[in-house]
């Protein structure tokens, strides 16, 4: 019996998969003090001496192995200067966010808001305006009838994050709308990771309320407000404005964004800070003022998401993204992976508030 176990043991470890696992651990185990020094850069610390940057290296491998927290979250909540394992347990690291969500929401609803042509068709109402999904080459037909009724729309991956892949289609008089949906329609259903093909999803721009686009007029800039949905009550929780810059057509802070925390109960920003730790007071381009910038309609956006939130009842963790339309708040997208980035923006964590969550979840 023990030589069957050695036998299969040894052909484990000798089969490919085995074998690419234990090259990609190597590989990746190299490829960490670059990663971590690439961060450091970002971050303003490029200049600090090979010493300096290797004992912030070995404590952010700490920080890693001990607490989950990434080289990236080392750096965003600022460890550099929270020097104690009391200061950045009050945070919660990207790896216990997931697990905190995985266990509030159904697994089946993934099906759902992994991909965004899912979340158009479950939350249509909530979407107001025109889309379609891109999906095979028998769409371009519908795509070019849907670009001959709008001549402005907004094209995007339906599986990928960040505003990546996201680009606006402005339709002109005398283009050939035929040989745009065709090219449309191959960028997009294409699109894959691995052996999954994804597609895309094509919908109506949004045309914002001036109050916001004044803010940054190439990006629709939205709000994202977290509910948790208790069996009594929806939590609103932790809302941000993202706010785009330059030439962006997405608000992402992925993108160069701004994300701006904004408080509960006035619609009030309190700060503003990109992913780099750089805080605005205004805006770098408009000029505009971020702080004390009150969001319009701010109740109306509270309400919105609270109804939405009933709609998956078994998903009671979404991150709404919505936007304030001429005509009122419309949802932009939702997932239930979304990130709690105020950590960032407030350098405040959120554990405290979470646990207070969990446990009226837990009872």
């Amino acid at each position: 019996m023990r030589g069957l176990i050695r036998l299969f043991g040894r052909w484990i470890i000798a089969s490919p998969l085995c074998v690419f696992l234990i090259r990609y651990r190597r590989e990746r185990s190299k490829r960490q003090p670059y990663v971590a020094y690439k961060n450091m850069e970002s971050f303003g610390y490029g200049n600090l001496s090979d010493a300096e940057k290797k004992a912030m290296f070995e404590d952010m491998r700490r920080c890693l192995k001990e607490m989950h927290f990434s080289y990236y979250e080392y750096l965003a909540y600022n460890f550099v200067e929270k020097k104690t394992d009391e200061e950045r347990l009050a945070f919660i690291s990207s790896y216990e966010r997931k697990a905190i969500i995985r266990k509030m929401n159904r697994r089946q609803d993934v099906q759902i808001f992994g991909r965004k042509t899912k979340v158009a068709e479950k939350f249509s109402a909530f979407l107001n305006r025109d889309f379609l999904a891109i999906e095979s080459p028998k769409d371009v037909a519908k795509l070019e009838v849907f670009l001959n009724k709008h001549k402005r729309a907004i094209v995007k991956p339906v599986s990928d994050s960040w505003g990546r892949g996201v680009k606006i289609v402005n339709v002109k008089a005398g283009d050939d709308v035929h040989k745009l949906a065709s090219e449309l329609v191959q960028e997009y259903a294409n699109r894959r990771s691995g052996r999954t093909r994804f597609g895309g999803i094509v919908e109506e721009v949004v045309e914002q309320d001036e109050r916001l686009a004044v803010l940054h007029p190439q990006s629709v800039n939205s709000v994202r407000i977290t509910t948790f949905r208790l069996d009594s009550r929806t939590i609103v929780f932790e809302p941000f404005l993202r706010v785009g810059r330059g030439d962006a057509c997405v608000d992402n802070a992925g993108a160069g964004g701004i994300m701006c925390p904004v408080h509960l109960d006035t619609g009030v920003v309190f700060t503003a800070r990109d992913k780099h730790g750089v805080s605005y007071d205004k805006h770098p381009e408009t000029g505009v003022q971020l702080v004390g910038f009150q969001v319009p309609r701010w109740n109306e956006a509270l309400e919105f998401v609270r109804k939405a939130a009933q709609v998956v009842p078994t998903t009671r963790v979404i991150g709404w993204d919505v936007a304030l339309s001429r005509d009122g708040w419309v949802l932009i997208e939702a997932n239930n992976a979304g990130e709690w980035v105020t950590q960032e923006a407030t350098q405040h964590g959120l554990r405290s508030k979470v646990n207070e969550i969990l446990q009226e979840f837990n009872k």
